[in-house]
């Protein structure tokens, strides 16, 4: 969209250019490695690592394989190479408790994304869990499957409202403790600065310079201010970045002479 402005005699023509997102930023990961135990490191969890066998509600362990490890319908190996471990876990009676949670400095207007792998353990594929995510104890999604002893892939995705501290967790919904039993492998959160939407507000006149006013409802995503002499042009130059939320810019640097000039955000 484009805005024109007669500004101190010259006509400025407001514009936008988008640019491609920054690439995410990994926050924590784990495939599980090749270790048998409780280790789920960098994440943590609310269930307990007191694993029996068979194993009672809300426990949890890693391992190579489910065969052994609970009823003898039980299956699955792990997902990442089929040889390595993963997180086998007996779904609690309490959707309150963290299956695995994160906990972080979030920061507004960053999208947060939780991506892993579920499989049913149990042989018949009955009483699946239904994977909740949730931030701050608040449910933003969920994820049901079916199928048994199959890996299933996950995604979910939040976009943060404000800065703080937040805590990314995914909870078993279902609390019939009849079978729902399952795995997880290859879990991450990761974090990138959620679309652009930085535009011009209005252009006035400050000192016979064009003065543009700018907002950037996503600080983290730099724009930049950029003037050429046509629209069709091909020698934009980039004038200076913009990164507050609220902006305020004089083109100190405009000559004498124009009469018509263009700007635009490359965002």
């Amino acid at each position: 969209m484009r805005l024109p402005s007669l500004v101190g005699g010259l006509l400025c023509i407001l514009s936008a250019l988008a640019r491609p997102a920054p690439a995410a930023t990994t926050l924590a990961q784990t495939d599980f490695g090749n270790a048998e135990g409780s280790n789920i490191t960098p994440f943590a969890t609310a269930y307990s690592p007191d694993f029996q066998t068979p194993p009672s509600p809300g426990q949890y362990t890693v391992g190579h394989s489910a065969a052994g490890r609970g009823p003898g319908d039980w299956g699955g190996v792990d997902h990442t190479t089929g040889t390595g471990s993963f997180m086998l876990a007996d779904g609690a009676n309490n959707s309150g408790l963290a299956v695995v949670s994160y906990t972080t400095n979030a920061a507004a207007g960053w999208v947060y994304t939780w991506h892993g792998w579920v499989q049913n353990l149990v042989a018949n594929g009955a009483n699946p869990p239904v994977l909740s995510f949730r931030v701050n104890g608040v449910q933003v999604g969920t994820f049901s499957f079916t199928g048994a002893q199959v890996w299933r892939e996950f995604t979910f995705r939040y976009t943060n409202q404000a800065d703080g501290v937040k805590t990314f967790a995914l909870h078993d919904n279902n609390t019939d403790t009849s079978a729902n039993d399952f795995g997880l492998d290859d879990l991450s959160l990761s974090a990138e600065p959620g679309p652009a939407t930085a535009s011009f507000l209005a252009a006035t006149v400050a000192d016979g310079r064009p003065l543009l006013s700018v907002t950037n409802t996503v600080p983290a995503r730099t724009a930049w201010v950029q003037r050429c002499a046509s629209p069709a042009g091909t020698n934009w130059v980039t004038l200076a970045p913009l990164t507050d939320a609220y902006t305020n810019w004089t083109d100190t640097a405009l000559a004498a002479g124009w009469t018509n000039v263009f700007y635009r955000l490359e965002q």
